[in-house]
């Protein structure tokens, strides 16, 4: 009886240490689960938090490529009588020759329109890029300068260059002219400040880097959009021996220069007028 009775204790207290040593181990496993179903529900009830996309450097640079919407080039175009005698304005009043330039390309549109007439009737001319644009447009200047027209500076960003300092200046410059380079080979010699806008400081500066300012002495405002025909009419009746006519191809809607563009070659071609580049028309104007 005392064995049986020693045996049933025995019992009682192996199923009391298991029972126990299974408590202990539970409590935790339960604790821990509670514990993952409280988070769970005060994430759950947490609103998620705004991000702030980043800009994708792609979007950035496509961005900075899209053709800016660009005033003409007359808005500001005064220049200091103490200057005005060594900026060039026209070629060789004696010569029958005569400068078509384009300004504020590359376009994607416009550009390869005005190309393809120029081409068309045999004209050389000269486009005046704005550095900034050139990278995404890239083989459009290079097939514009193939075709044997000129490209020429027109500033990084089309500041107003009077309003810069000087090492903003050579930076706007320097970079166009070395993006130019790049793209087609030849480093320009020519350049025209945004708006016109000039006074000594931009001269020396821009003679300093090999470029010689160019400007113009014929303007129909073409970038106002006026209508192709009073583009074409302004153009015949200010243009004369080595005039330098100031047209666009890019900073805007430039479908009537476009338009205007054939009427205005037709014609001054059947006065006797040659069409060169302004490169042409200053070595020809330093000769005579």
């Amino acid at each position: 009886m005392r064995k049986t009775l020693v045996v049933v204790l025995s019992l009682l207290l192996l199923c009391w240490g298991v029972f126990l040593f299974a408590f202990a181990n539970r409590l935790p496993v339960q604790a821990t689960q509670k514990t993952v179903r409280q988070v769970r529900s005060i994430v759950l009830k947490i609103p998620p938090k705004s991000v702030r996309a980043t800009p994708s450097p792609v979007a950035h640079i496509s961005a900075k490529a899209t053709p800016p919407t660009i005033k003409g080039d007359n808005v500001n175009a005064t220049v200091p009588a103490s200057i005005r005698e060594n900026i060039f304005f026209n070629g060789n009043t004696s010569l029958h020759e005569i400068a078509l330039t384009f300004d504020d390309g590359p376009h994607p549109i416009y550009t390869l329109q005005v190309l393809h007439i120029l081409q068309e009737y045999g004209v050389k001319a000269t486009f005046f890029c704005i550095g900034r644009q050139i990278p995404a447009y890239a083989s459009i200047v290079r097939q514009v300068s193939r075709a044997g027209n000129l490209i020429a500076d027109h500033t990084w960003d089309h500041f107003d260059m009077t309003r810069l300092s000087i090492a903003s200046m050579q930076w706007e410059l320097s970079r166009t002219a070395d993006v130019i380079q790049q793209v087609t080979g030849v480093r320009p010699i020519l350049f025209r400040p945004p708006y016109g806008s000039i006074n000594t400081t931009v001269k020396n500066v821009s003679t300093q880097l090999g470029l010689t300012p160019i400007m113009w002495n014929v303007d129909p405002n073409d970038w106002r959009l006026p209508g192709a025909g009073i583009i074409v009419q302004r153009v015949l009746a200010n243009t004369g021996n080595g005039s330098v006519i100031l047209l666009h191809d890019g900073g805007g809607n430039r479908s009537q220069t476009v338009q205007a563009l054939p009427q205005i070659i037709t014609v001054l071609r059947a006065r006797g007028y040659r069409f060169v580049t302004v490169g042409q028309l200053l070595a020809d104007s330093v000769r005579g």
